[in-house]
């Protein structure tokens, strides 16, 4: 609790560079708190560590729709910086691609904890872009302010639930890239669900219907589809095609089918 709450003052009142010493000190705190799952057949991207074993998530906080997370949340987190199983397939993925990311300026949108150590411990040059929270730079990713074709690669995970109008999103996404330009995508997803639902209208229904309050929608297969019309070129990059040891299956949401859209303009 003491770490959570210095980390969110930090972000609150002090500048950026205190802002990552206190991730920098909570990191540190932690590895040493779950020293005991260092070493072993398991292998997290995001923090580079091979652990013994993933832990459960812990989905009691009425924030999550229990309903939803009954069935998935055994064995899904790292011990070491909490990374989900679609964490660590967009973190296979830049591992993957790091010859290409290294000499790229990459705009990562509302960076989780496991992806900001992810791209710190990789080295790689990128900004962090929020319209609410501590970020680098305040965008609005449905308005940005960025000149067409200045950005050469975005990171956008599990943000577009969020967004009053996602498809303005991805045309914004489109427009600022530049031509040969990368977006890496995620959103959740139930596995058989074709079509996207957005049906919910008050934060009661959003919860119920889509696991979180300030969820406005959980996608169908048809972002591949959005994605295309929007003129990208779509790879789907599966959670079953990492390394069996980084745990990217789904869970640990109903939802969380582990898969990341790599989108080339």
């Amino acid at each position: 609790m003491v770490l959570n709450n210095l980390n969110r003052y930090a972000k609150l009142i002090f500048n950026q560079k205190m802002y990552f010493l206190a991730r920098k000190y909570y990191f540190a705190v932690r590895k040493k708190k779950y020293r005991k799952y260092i070493g072993g057949e398991r292998y997290c991207p995001c923090c580079g560590n091979h652990i013994t074993e993933f832990i459960d998530f812990e989905y009691r906080s009425n924030h999550y729709n229990h309903q939803m997370y009954e069935e998935h949340y055994k064995n899904t987190i790292c011990p070491v910086c909490c990374s989900l199983p679609r964490q660590r397939v967009a973190a296979s993925y830049i591992e993957k691609e790091f010859d290409y990311l290294r000499k790229k300026e990459i705009l990562f949108f509302a960076p989780s904890y496991a992806g900001e150590v992810c791209m710190n411990r990789l080295g790689l040059t990128w900004q962090s872009a929020d319209l609410y929270q501590f970020a680098d730079r305040k965008i609005d990713i449905q308005n940005m302010d960025i000149p067409d074709e200045s950005i050469e690669v975005i990171l956008c995970n599990h943000v577009l639930e969020h967004v009053p109008e996602f498809k303005l999103a991805i045309q914004e996404m489109y427009r600022v890239l530049k031509k040969g330009g990368i977006l890496e995508l995620s959103v959740p997803q139930f596995p058989n669900q074709i079509y996207t639902a957005q049906d919910g209208h008050s934060k009661e229904e959003n919860w119920k219907l889509y696991g979180q309050a300030d969820h406005l929608r959980i996608f169908g297969l048809d972002i591949k589809d959005t994605l295309t019309e929007c003129g990208f070129t779509v790879t789907p990059v599966w959670g079953n095609e990492c390394e069996e040891a980084a745990g990217c299956r789904i869970g640990p949401a109903d939802y969380d089918i582990d898969c990341i859209y790599v989108c080339e303009k």
